[in-house]
């Protein structure tokens, strides 16, 4: 087990990676729990799993809802703040999200409007969620023009990554993960790419100590950048490698049909020649990079949507300046570059390669 701390405004935290560590949730959370009412938010896949949630200090409230991206509406936060009110959840209280990123990121939205903030925490039972978006205080909901413009930084309490929920994960989810697994590694950490490189058999059987050793990497890894750069001022923005096609595939698939890790991968794909021509990224690395990318057991989309409908959505992507969207490009492995602008031609032509490989 590792506790990893982040540093934030309104109040540090720890990112607590082990195995079965669930069953200590009680006494991690015992330093900063208000004592009021608790509401576990979890989805109906979750719940299958975890009926009771082990080791609450108390009893608890549970919201159980419909699996998926259409999770991160208002309509959701609007329907959760509701059943809050009704519950006379005092700023006493606390949210415990129970579930993906889905559910952490509607858990945290929630919390930091509800009653103009409560406490929350977060157990993701996923992978991606594990090594991304769990950590660093990003809560946000989805509008139908693009993931994620509306929320707010509000950091959790206590983020507890169990190492032994990943073993009933499926296959694509699991799969999913390693996309934002790759994108840590690229950004800033070689070792856990070469890692990565020499075990990935042990990754894909799910070897316990290979996945608490990667998801520990990657948490360090986001630790870093968030307790640098709470807010996305600055170089937090090389989180968002890959995300720049990825969103916009998303969007353009309805957000439900690709999933997130794939959509990254997707993405890191196309910014390859673009980092190769204008951060001059060698053709060895490129190579390496694919070819982990093709050792990995993914079923390619039947076809990805054409270039003007993923256009559309990169004009809405939320790193986008003066109506040009901000790439974040790799120069080497460990070493990104953000807010590069990148002529939309030769985005259109790196995409197109990308569709002509399917």
């Amino acid at each position: 087990m590792e506790a990893i701390h982040v540093r934030a405004a309104i109040s540090d935290y720890d990112v607590i990676v082990g195995h079965n560590v669930l069953t200590r949730f009680s006494d991690f959370v015992a330093a900063f729990d208000p004592g009021g009412e608790l509401v576990v938010v979890t989805d109906d896949e979750v719940d299958r799993h975890f009926q009771e949630f082990p080791q609450l200090p108390r009893s608890a409230q549970r919201v159980v809802l419909r699996h998926g991206e259409h999770l991160k509406t208002f309509a959701e936060a609007e329907s959760l703040i509701s059943q809050l009110a009704e519950w006379n959840v005092g700023r006493d209280g606390m949210i415990v999200g129970l579930g993906g990123g889905g559910i952490g990121d509607l858990a945290g939205f929630v919390a930091s409007i509800y009653l103009r903030g409560i406490p929350w925490a977060v157990v993701p039972t996923t992978l991606l969620s594990q090594v991304d978006s769990a950590v660093g205080g990003k809560v946000a909901v989805n509008l139908p023009v693009g993931k994620n413009l509306v929320g707010a930084f509000y950091p959790p309490r206590l983020v507890l990554c169990d190492i032994a929920l990943l073993s009933e994960l499926p296959d694509k989810e699991f799969i999913s993960g390693l996309g934002e697994v790759i994108k840590t590694a690229l950004i800033g950490d070689p070792q856990l790419f070469e890692m990565l490189e020499d075990q990935l058999d042990n990754v894909l059987s799910r070897d316990p100590k290979v996945l608490e050793n990667m998801v520990t990497a990657c948490a360090k890894v986001k630790a870093d950048v968030v307790s640098r750069d709470e807010r996305d001022r600055g170089i937090r923005a090389m989180l968002n490698f890959g995300h720049t096609i990825a969103h916009a595939l998303e969007g353009a698939e309805g957000f439900e049909a690709l999933p997130h890790g794939i959509a990254v991968l997707c993405g890191i794909l196309v910014t390859l020649p673009l980092s190769k021509e204008f951060c001059g990224l060698s053709d060895a690395i490129i190579n390496r990079i694919q070819q982990l990318i093709q050792r990995l057991p993914i079923d390619n989309p039947e076809s990805l949507p054409p270039f003007e409908a993923v256009k559309t959505f990169i004009a809405h992507d939320k790193k986008t300046r003066k109506n040009e969207a901000q790439w974040v490009l790799l120069k080497d492995i460990g070493v990104p570059i953000s807010n590069v602008t990148v002529p939309m031609e030769l985005v259109q032509t790196a995409y197109s390669t990308l569709r002509g490989n399917q």
